[in-house]
């Protein structure tokens, strides 16, 4: 099993239960009237400490596989400089060439290079979308 499919699968059931919850909200204030989430919620809360509400979403994902960011940057002259048993294991790890051993790198690799590399992709992915991210935080 991919690394990525125990952090991945995880979020992706939790916003699928999220939205098939946002859905019976819509769906019992269009039957009930505007006030039925005041009534459940009057119904539950004593029950669960807390109120149901409606939740926006924006899924946002890494435009390129960071687990082969990983790979490419563990293989790379800048980090075999590194030396020690350490690098010498990501290196090792990285050069398995699987899918698996990537992701796996991709949570092992602390490195400031690497690091770095990620920050550039998340910043120029923000502002690809940036319009997007601007609205889903206004409201």
């Amino acid at each position: 099993m991919p690394v990525n499919a125990l952090m991945i699968d995880r979020i992706d059931y939790d916003l699928d239960r999220m939205r098939r919850m946002n859905a019976i909200i819509a769906a019992g204030e269009q039957a009930f009237g505007g006030d039925f989430l005041d009534e459940i919620n009057a119904r539950v809360a004593g029950r669960y400490g807390s109120h149901l509400r409606e939740v926006k979403d924006m899924l946002v994902r890494p435009s390129a596989d960071v687990g082969e960011i990983a790979a490419s940057y563990a293989k790379s002259a800048e980090f075999g400089k590194r030396g020690g048993l350490a690098t010498r294991a990501l290196r090792r790890l990285a050069e398995a060439e699987g899918e698996d051993e990537a992701d796996l790198l991709s949570y092992l690799l602390f490195d400031g290079g690497y690091g770095a590399q990620l920050v550039d992709m998340e910043m120029s992915d923000a502002r690809a979308r940036r319009d997007e991210l601007a609205a889903f935080f206004a409201g």
